[in-house]
């Protein structure tokens, strides 16, 4: 018996705990492969990603 699972099934009832789960993690271990790219001055910087409005440089 082949049983699909779609990518996103479950989420709905779990969103709260993964967004809590994820705000729980530092700016700086969440983007610790990317911080060198930053700037270390006072910049502009465009997200133009998704996500839970958390990404604020500091």
């Amino acid at each position: 018996m082949l049983i699909k699972v779609s990518g996103t099934e479950g989420y709905a009832q779990e969103a709260g705990s993964l967004i809590r789960r994820w705000q729980s993690i530092s700016f700086a271990d969440q983007h610790s492969q990317v911080l060198h790219l930053l700037p270390d001055a006072p910049s502009r910087v465009l997200d133009i990603g998704a996500g839970s409005e958390r990404m604020q440089l500091r």
